[in-house]
């Protein structure tokens, strides 16, 4: 897998995610410790220059998605992500 299919599967999934789970821009912000801004960029599929691979590990550790589970193309969710909070 190529570095912009592993950026367009991240930037997609991440939108799939947060829409499924039904949060808000603002929510899925702050579980991912970045600005809105920065996500919405990244549900338009543009990766912010200053984002760091933490990221990764606060998705894991609020639904228990693994990082490299979120940056594939083949991310399904079925179900409701269970939150550890």
């Amino acid at each position: 897998m190529e570095i912009n299919e592993i950026i367009n599967s991240f930037c997609n999934n991440i939108r799939v995610l947060r829409k499924r789970e039904g949060l808000s821009k603002k929510k899925m912000a702050k579980i991912m410790g970045i600005g809105i801004k920065s996500l919405s960029l990244i549900e338009d599929n543009i990766l912010p220059r200053r984002l760091r691979c933490g990221v990764l590990i606060k998705i894991h550790n609020y639904f228990g998605i693994l990082p490299s589970e979120i940056v594939s193309a083949d991310f399904q969710i079925s179900k409701k992500a269970s939150p550890r909070v």
